[in-house]
């Protein structure tokens, strides 16, 4: 029996989350995807693609009917926000879409809600994933690896075995994480870059090996 979706974000995001439940659906029926929640009253009805944007975010707050969910929002802070605005409705779900063909060894894997995993990704064994992260095509995440929440990794990013991950992190197309290494909250690593040693302090990290581009202040950059 398949169960209600909606797509939090109208953007390029949220189009692949539509890939991605399509994808789902094929290898076994399990969404009816209604179509795209926005952020304001007047985009109600817009089409993107196949599909209309059903409501706001206070229509889905306010929703008395099971509806399951997916944050399809880029940015950690913003997405993390957006998840607070929807409150407790114990009516709304987050589930987590896996591509069919991304491979694991799920049996040893623990994973939280909401979390968006692509095509082509590889996961081996004794790994830790928290909640409403995205990783996406071609990302391999190795053996013992823990991932905070609220992280985006790009494409083609590579964790070693062993690496930590904390919340709000942003890791750029082709980052590679070597063996052991951990990153602490609200850091960016920039595309290509090579992490080779732990990073505490939130900041943008770039380069190889990776070497802090800036600070931000206080934590979050909002």
């Amino acid at each position: 029996m398949t169960k209600d979706l909606v797509i939090i974000g109208c953007g390029g995001l949220g189009r692949e989350a539509v890939f991605l439940a399509e994808s789902v659906n094929r290898a076994t029926p399990s969404w009816n995807l209604l179509g795209y929640v926005g952020r304001e009253p007047e985009s109600i009805g817009q089409m993107i693609g196949e599909f209309r944007v059903v409501g706001d975010d206070e229509w889905l707050c306010a929703i008395e009917r099971e509806m399951a969910a997916v944050l399809a929002i880029g940015s950690p802070a913003l997405k993390n926000r957006v998840r607070e605005r929807l409150g407790e409705n114990r009516n709304l779900s987050f589930p987590n879409l896996i591509h069919p063909s991304a491979t694991g060894d799920w049996q040893r894997i623990k994973m939280g809600e909401g979390n968006l995993v692509f095509n082509t990704v590889g996961f081996t064994t004794g790994i830790i994933v928290g909640r409403f992260n995205v990783v996406n095509p071609g990302c391999t995440i190795s053996h013992d690896c823990a991932l905070g929440s609220w992280n985006l990794l790009g494409p083609g990013v590579h964790l070693a075995g062993g690496v930590s991950i904390g919340n709000r992190v942003v890791l750029g197309v082709g980052a590679q994480v070597l063996p052991g290494v951990a990153i602490g909250d609200d850091v960016t690593i920039g595309g290509g870059a090579v992490v080779t040693k732990s990073i505490g302090r939130a900041g943008t990290y770039v380069g190889v090996p990776a070497r802090l581009l800036n600070r931000r202040e206080g934590g979050q950059n909002h």
